[in-house]
């Protein structure tokens, strides 16, 4: 903006003062081209600096996105991870409990089957009695028996070894009779010759009495 001149009044004075501004101080030719060249590198400086400021901007916003990438791609991971993990687990319990269901059908067979093969015992040893005396006692034994104990071969083999013990039927010991042996008679004393004596014809006998 012009510096406009001052005016200046002296009292009791009709005169007026004019004082006229000091006239700019004009740089040569060399001092603007200097001032041209100072002014353009400066803003070469500042047009770099925004340039590496913007650099700087965008490789952040890469390192962003990328580390958003990763994020999600980890994210991404670990959730199919866990998909398969539940999947494998589901597989996993299906297949212990498919396993759990044969081993109960396993059990459940052997334990008809032992069952079974008691009943069978049972009615034979009962069938074989020849009095009702002998069926009633040998009944009320095995009417002792459990479940658990025919289950157990071990202990049921015991108990039946124990309960037929008391049926079976002590016989007598043997006696060893003494057995003689006696020479066998010698052959010139059983040998008897006849002579025929009419023919020529000879007859032998033979005889082991």
């Amino acid at each position: 903006m012009p510096k406009t001149e001052e005016i200046f009044e002296k009292e009791g004075d009709d005169n007026i003062e004019v004082v006229k501004p000091k006239p700019k101080r004009k740089l040569t030719e060399k001092q603007l081209a200097n001032l041209a060249k100072g002014r353009a590198k400066m803003a070469e400086k500042r047009k770099a600096k925004n340039a590496e400021l913007k650099a700087k901007k965008e490789e952040n916003k890469k390192v962003v996105k990328e580390e958003k990438k990763a994020i999600k791609e980890i994210k991404k991971e670990k959730t199919q991870a866990r998909k398969k993990k539940n999947k494998l687990l589901k597989e996993q319990e299906r297949e212990e409990e498919h396993f759990k269901a044969l081993k109960e059908k396993e059990i459940e067979d052997l334990r008809s089957k032992q069952l079974s093969e008691f009943q069978q015992l049972r009615t034979r040893y009962l069938t074989a009695c020849k009095t009702t005396e002998d069926y009633t006692k040998l009944k009320a034994h095995l009417d002792t028996i459990d479940e658990e104990t025919v289950l157990d071969r071990d202990k049921l083999r015991a108990t039946l070894l124990d309960m037929i013990s008391n049926y079976a039927v002590k016989k007598p010991p043997k006696v060893k009779k003494k057995v003689k042996i006696e020479e066998p008679p010698k052959e010139e004393d059983n040998l008897k010759i006849e002579v025929d004596v009419k023919g020529n014809e000879k007859k032998y006998q033979l005889n082991f009495s």
